[in-house]
């Protein structure tokens, strides 16, 4: 597999430094990084490379000095960086790396292409993995669909098909719609038995005063339309697509032993982002102004941990060994795909039909639609009526 791929197909992003930059930076930089070695960069050019080794050398020399450095100037990078590095042009075959490597004292390289401009880096954990076909994507999205798992990596996507993401939006739509229905029929059989005019109030919630009774049919909503896919099989799906993700973010095998040890939320999920998007909302349209900032602050602190909280309790519930199984097969399909191509960049349209978004939101519209013609429909008869 390996011996057709290049050097670019395999870079992969790290911190970069500068020349200007502390020494601290750097020694910083490299403690949080996979490399030994990270590039220094001054206007998209290599200028050199600091490794290890070099923060080694200067660390007697720090630690005699103190931590204050005695009023000394603080050394930098361009200071203690290798000048003698040899940057690898990414259309360079992984054949030709690998030997390459075997006399470099460096595990790791900088990459460029074609005008000289820095890229990424490459080592030879890379080179290895490629070889053993055992690399992975660095970053990994999916959904959940009635017909199964769906993966992608933005170039390359796997599982349930256009199809399966279609039917999302059709599912989503209908189970709004159905929340509807049934809030609608509550309302009304409240009316008839107590003579109240709760229907009334429903149909224009959206008009009604901040921390009214609107407020509570939209709580509503979001509780029925939550309890719906809880009771959904996508949501089984769903759990079975976060724990094969974390699997491949860990380099775990895709077996189902494996998988099913894997937790169920996961903190890319769009569960997150909508729960934050309805905090932010509540907050600047439904509460009073005394409040609203207070409101703003606690969900730009809390919106991951709160959606955490309803991935594990709302939008996933433990899946079945057969919806684990779907979701282990989609990601041997991605790996696969992207161990042939593995070069992570998709042009901006590829990336947006692969992240799914359009196709859920056009099943979603199909059914949407329709039913506000009809309701419209329904509306201006009654007036006439």
């Amino acid at each position: 597999m390996s011996a057709h791929l290049t050097v670019g197909q395999l870079t992969r992003e790290a911190s970069v430094l500068r020349p200007t930059d502390p020494v601290g930076r750097a020694a910083e930089a490299l403690r949080f990084s996979v490399y030994s070695a990270l590039p220094v960069v001054d206007n998209g050019r290599i200028v050199g490379i600091v490794t290890e080794e070099n923060l080694r050398r200067l660390f007697p020399l720090i630690a005699s000095n103190g931590s204050n450095n005695n009023g000394q100037v603080k050394p930098t990078v361009d200071l203690i960086m290798r000048r003698d590095v040899l940057p690898v042009p990414e259309s360079l075959p992984l054949s030709t790396l690998s030997a390459y490597l075997e006399q470099q004292p460096m595990d790791a390289l900088p990459v460029v292409d074609a005008s000289g401009r820095y890229r990424g880096m490459i080592s030879r954990a890379d080179v290895i993995a490629a070889q053993c076909e055992a690399i992975r994507p660095p970053l990994i999205g999916g959904m959940a669909t009635p017909l199964g798992v769906y993966l992608t990596t933005g170039a390359q996507r796997a599982g349930a098909g256009h199809l399966g993401l279609f039917l999302t939006g059709v599912f989503m739509g209908t189970r709004i719609i159905l929340t509807q229905i049934i809030l609608t029929a509550v309302c009304l059989v409240i009316d008839m038995r107590w003579k109240t005019s709760y229907l009334e109030l429903y149909q224009r919630s959206e008009a009604l005063p901040p921390l009214s009774i609107g407020l509570v049919f939209t709580l509503c909503s979001m509780l029925l339309f939550m309890l719906f896919i809880r009771l959904s099989g996508l949501a089984g799906y769903h759990a079975a697509e976060h724990q094969v993700v974390h699997a491949i973010e860990r380099a775990e095998p895709l077996t189902l032993d494996i998988v099913r040890t894997m937790p169920r939320p996961h903190p890319r999920c769009g569960t997150n982002l909508v729960v934050g998007l309805g905090l932010l909302y509540f907050s600047l349209m439904h509460l009073p102004r005394e409040i609203c900032l207070l409101g703003v602050a606690a969900t730009v602190l809390g919106w991951r941990t709160i959606g955490g909280w309803m991935q594990q309790h709302f939008t996933t519930k433990p899946a079945t060994d057969k919806q684990l199984l779907n979701g282990i097969r989609a990601g041997e399909e991605l790996l696969r795909q992207f161990r042939a191509h593995p070069d992570p960049y998709a042009s901006l349209w590829q990336r947006l039909v692969n992240m799914g978004l359009l196709q859920v939101f056009a099943g979603a519209w199909a059914v949407m639609f329709p039913w506000q013609e009809l309701m419209n429909y329904l509306a201006v008869w009654s007036v006439r009526l």
